[in-house]
């Protein structure tokens, strides 16, 4: 496993959970 791809992976869910976030916020 590619430890580096694996904490890109983990920003990119990272923001995807802020933006469902937001986006609740904002309903």
């Amino acid at each position: 496993m590619d430890f580096l791809g694996l904490l890109e992976d983990q920003e990119h869910w990272v923001d995807w959970l802020a933006a469902r976030q937001s986006a609740s916020q904002n309903d």
